[in-house]
């Protein structure tokens, strides 16, 4: 009879969500930022040592933010992109959301090691883009100045 209490309890656990998309963040493994932003500092140290650009989503946990992490964040296409980027999720760090001007989420901003913007993709865009339009913008930023992104 115990065992059959716990029937439900066991329900929810297996069939919870998975903890990639429940953070809003898809398939792309994010590191993510604190109130203190002492990761957002790290990965400016790791972008200059790697040479490599930094991917910022900042999110806020809304409807459209989970769409764009169920949706386009999680494409296989765009997930091994991403691991290019140095990854970092935002979420309630209003020092960084300022720094950036982030007015509204789903925002993603690429960034150089010294913080400078490469490129935005805003709210208005990331409503509704592709992964395959993602994956373009993300090569745009890859991609060495005078050459042709990857694929091309």
């Amino acid at each position: 009879m115990r065992s059959l209490a716990l029937l439900p309890l066991l329900a929810v656990l297996l069939l919870r969500p998975d903890p990639a998309l429940a953070q809003d963040g898809g398939k792309v493994d994010w590191t993510k930022v604190g109130r203190a932003g002492t990761e957002y500092k790290e990965a400016l140290k790791d972008a200059k040592a790697k040479k490599t650009p930094i991917m910022i989503f900042f999110t806020c946990g809304c409807k459209p933010c989970k769409r764009f992490g169920a949706g386009p964040l999680s494409d296989p296409k765009v997930v091994e992109t991403s691991k290019k980027f140095i990854r970092l999720f935002i979420m309630g760090n209003k020092d960084l959301s300022d720094k950036y001007e982030i007015e509204e989420c789903p925002t993603v901003v690429f960034i150089d090691a010294t913080g400078a913007v490469l490129k935005t993709v805003a709210r208005e865009e990331v409503i509704g883009i592709s992964a395959e339009d993602l994956k373009k913008r993300m090569d745009e930023v890859l991609k060495p100045p005078g050459k042709k992104a990857p694929g091309k």
